[in-house]
């Protein structure tokens, strides 16, 4: 083997070495937590959020709706959202807490704007549709929780309209689901709107509970082969076209508790089940249920041996919510690996800062997290360490075959030149 291909064979190997190391050590990352405004803040989180904050102003929204259908609403909704998960319990006199509100209002002027409007029908029933409403709607009811009655008045008589027409909506239709554009249901769209509902009955007197209700009996009765709400319905009549996916299972699952937390747990062991699995160990949420292969597209992000991309990272969320540590922190920490964060200037970014949609999804994910998740079973991350232990005796073992230690002559060897005499 020539000396070029076997420096060439070398620095593969030792790149893969370094990789095993670095995933390694980062499988043991833990979030930053820090005393602000009174409160105990994830300065990790709030690091992303200030990385986001100088995207989204730059007119991130405007290049992520260049490559998602709804990437303008959507990473807005994203954004705001985990601004106020990041303010929960933080005095209203700290200069950060004032930094979340101007930054949720912001993100609230957004999506009520022309520009996130002209994506959908104003035809439809509800008007814009059932995602348009849905994260507007809820992005709005969640604001209402952030700060005093007196403070958010515009929002608070947007936030009546938009629960006015979702309720319109719903009491007139067949599905259960509403749909997002003519003829087009997914249920994870309709799940925001019946939230929406729920979080207005939260801050008000109660009004939408029959509508709720009625909602909760329709959706049971028309859940996939598997017991899950599907991925898509007949806009109709919600019969399901496409079942259970990951992605939109994790999405559901991180709100179905504000709606009816005893179906929203069923929901979650029948999707613990089918769609958590495990690759070298690393825990991982499947687009595609078990025993289904399936490709990735627009809903489910990259899909790698099966584990979704989307599914997983907001499943991080999911497993906060539903109280499993062990697999909250998998996925955390698993993130953090894969997603090869840096952070400089207060400012934390994954994947070089390249997709501010990841960015915010990770921010929302994370947002549950008050107190750094620690998990005494240690499985999840030894089965890694092993395959790993695999992977390095794999590659010194190629080392040593590929530069294999000279010869060394035996003592006192007759040579074919004795040495002279004088």
């Amino acid at each position: 083997m020539s000396l070029t291909l076997r420096i060439i064979i070398s620095t593969i190997l030792a790149l893969i070495l370094s990789g095993v190391v670095y995933l390694n050590y980062a499988l043991y990352y833990q979030p930053r937590f820090g005393l602000v405004g009174g409160a105990l803040v994830n300065t990790d989180l709030l690091h992303q959020l200030r990385h986001l904050k100088k995207q989204v102003h730059a007119g991130a929204a405007d290049e992520m709706q260049q490559m998602y259908p709804e990437g303008f609403v959507f990473l807005n909704a994203l954004y705001g959202l985990a601004w106020i998960d990041l303010a929960r319990g933080i005095s209203r006199e700290s200069a950060l807490f004032d930094e979340a509100y101007r930054e949720t209002n912001w993100a609230i002027e957004q999506i009520s704007s022309t520009k996130a409007k002209a994506t959908f029908s104003a035809g439809m029933t509800p008007e814009y549709g059932a995602f348009y409403n849905g994260w507007s709607g809820y992005l709005l009811g969640k604001s209402m929780l952030l700060a005093a009655p007196d403070r958010h008045k515009m929002q608070s008589i947007a936030f009546w309209f938009t629960c006015e027409r979702i309720a319109e909506a719903l009491a007139q239709s067949e599905s259960p689901h509403l749909s997002s554009y003519p003829g087009a249901a997914w249920p994870a769209d309709g799940v925001l709107c019946v939230a929406t509902l729920a979080l207005y009955d939260r801050i008000h007197p109660p009004k939408y509970q029959q509508l709720i209700r009625r909602w909760l009996q329709t959706t049971k009765a028309n859940v996939d082969s598997l017991g899950l709400i599907p991925h898509e319905v007949d806009a109709h009549d919600g019969t399901p076209l496409v079942p259970a996916r990951g992605s939109s299972q994790s999405l559901i699952l991180a709100i179905l508790p504000e709606i009816d937390s005893a179906f929203a747990r069923q929901q979650f062991a029948r999707y613990k089940t089918h769609f958590v699995d495990y690759r070298l160990g690393l825990p991982g949420v499947r687009e595609f249920p078990k025993g289904v292969i399936g490709f990735a597209d627009v809903d489910s992000g990259p899909v790698l041996f099966q584990i979704g991309g989307a599914a997983s990272i907001v499943g991080r969320r999911t497993m906060q919510q539903y109280g499993e540590t062990t697999l909250a922190v998998g996925l955390r920490n698993s993130i953090e690996a894969f997603g090869i964060p840096w952070t400089r200037n207060g400012q934390k970014a994954y994947l070089g800062g390249a997709l501010p949609i990841a960015d915010a999804f990770i921010a929302w994910s994370n947002g549950l997290e008050t107190t750094a998740a620690t998990t005494s079973k240690w499985q999840w991350r030894s089965r890694f360490q092993l395959w790993s232990l695999l992977i390095v005796s794999a590659v010194l073992l190629v080392l040593v075959r590929i530069w294999p230690r000279p010869k060394q002559k035996a003592k006192g060897m007759v040579t074919d030149h004795p040495p002279e005499h004088n």
